[in-house]
């Protein structure tokens, strides 16, 4: 569900619909590759995995009330730490979702005028195109990243390594490399681009991450999906 709708997370409810909690593709990869053991990762099938969401999923939603603002739902994005609200009625029955998608679009509506080497991250987790998949994966869990930016040979930006990425790779070889599994949607802007026209290209491309470049190299990553 989460591929086919190309999202990174759904919330888990009870019978009756009340919330329970949250499924994202962290879960999934944790889930999978029992602590991200990249060699447990092959081959596994979710379809016959007997396993059920509650038993995977982290528990709570972070909700607000709908008619919440878009600064308001910006907010706590930041301080939860997550890419995702969701939204609830006055009996706590969730009605819709934010994401950053939204909040990208709520951006470039506002055009927002800073530049983007004002709220990047610095020094952005990088893998090197030949390394494995199974190291790939292994260096997701030691960054505590949800993406990693490949570099070819001369520390240019190639692809984006990123869970989905990491989740689909399952089935290669185990000596397949990163540059076989990477995305190569990849959104360059220089360091001196407003975000409010970051976020359109965003949102209208539907690039999760923006890479950051300065003078022909790699000087940051904004996030849109957490990769640092």
């Amino acid at each position: 569900l989460l591929e086919q709708r190309e999202i990174s997370a759904m919330p888990v409810t009870a019978i009756d619909g009340s919330p329970l909690g949250v499924i994202s593709r962290s879960d999934l990869l944790r889930t999978a590759s029992a602590g991200y053991q990249a060699e447990a990762l092959r081959g596994y099938s979710f379809e016959r995995s007997t396993m059920v969401a509650s038993e995977a999923m982290h528990r709570g939603v972070i909700a607000l009330p709908r008619e919440s603002s878009m600064a308001d739902v910006g907010r706590s994005m930041v301080k939860h730490r997550v890419h995702r609200i969701f939204l609830q009625d006055e009996r706590h029955r969730l009605t819709g979702v934010v994401g950053t998608r939204e909040v990208m679009r709520a951006i470039s509506e506002a055009r927002w005028s800073s530049r983007l080497d004002a709220i990047m991250s610095r020094r952005p987790f990088t893998v090197p195109c030949e390394m494995s998949v199974a190291l790939a994966i292994g260096r997701l869990s030691a960054a505590k990243a949800q993406g990693l930016v490949v570099v070819d040979p001369e520390a240019w930006p190639v692809g984006l390594f990123t869970q989905r990425e990491a989740l689909l790779a399952r089935n290669l070889p185990a000596k397949a490399s990163v540059d076989e599994a990477m995305s190569n949607a990849v959104l360059f802007m220089s360091a001196d681009t407003p975000v409010y026209r970051a976020a359109a290209r965003s949102a209208e491309t539907l690039v999760r991450r923006v890479l950051v470049v300065d003078k022909a190299k790699l000087a940051g990553g904004g996030r849109r999906g957490g990769a640092r």
